[in-house]
């Protein structure tokens, strides 16, 4: 009888506790934060891995860390990318059908309605355009080092790497 009413208690608080702990982990392994710019605004922010964006404006995007990626989405608007160097979690900027991969470097990504642009300042990126459709599948690659920018529409060609005058 007194084993009985032990597990009546101990077996809920148990499953609390597991309940709790599954959520801090799953809350602290998906950091997600989201940053908004209002016309005329611009914002710096720091990410917790030293990496930085400079937002302008009108622009909103959303950043996502975990333990094997950082994932940043831009959703309108423009901002400026500093990387800190980490091989084990590449850096990734998706905007439109496109994303720019990168693992410690200095570039902009501008998304103006339907054409995104990427200019690289320090180091190199991979820019990845995807396109897929019930009648084709298109995959576009495309490697910029600094001084050099390329650019896409959302059902378009990725242009070849162009020069860019640092000033």
């Amino acid at each position: 009888e007194r084993i009985k009413e032990s597990l009546i208690i101990t077996v809920p608080m148990a499953t609390a506790v597991v309940a709790v702990i599954v959520t801090l982990f799953l809350f602290s392994a998906n950091d997600v934060q989201i940053y908004t710019t209002a016309r005329g605004e611009q914002i710096a922010v720091e990410l917790n891995d030293d990496s930085s964006i400079n937002l302008n404006s009108d622009t909103e995007l959303i950043v996502k860390f975990t333990d094997d990626y950082r994932t940043v989405e831009l959703v309108r608007g423009q901002a400026f990318f500093t990387v800190a160097h980490d091989p084990l979690r590449p850096f990734v900027v998706k905007a439109g059908n496109g994303e720019v991969r990168a693992i410690g470097t200095a570039f902009d990504v501008e998304k103006m309605e339907e054409l995104i642009t990427v200019t690289v300042l320090e180091g190199r990126v991979e820019v990845l355009q995807m396109f897929n459709s019930a009648e084709i599948q298109i995959n576009r690659r495309e490697e910029i080092k600094a001084n050099e920018q390329v650019s896409f529409a959302e059902v378009g060609t990725l242009s070849k790497a162009q020069f860019v005058d640092p000033n």
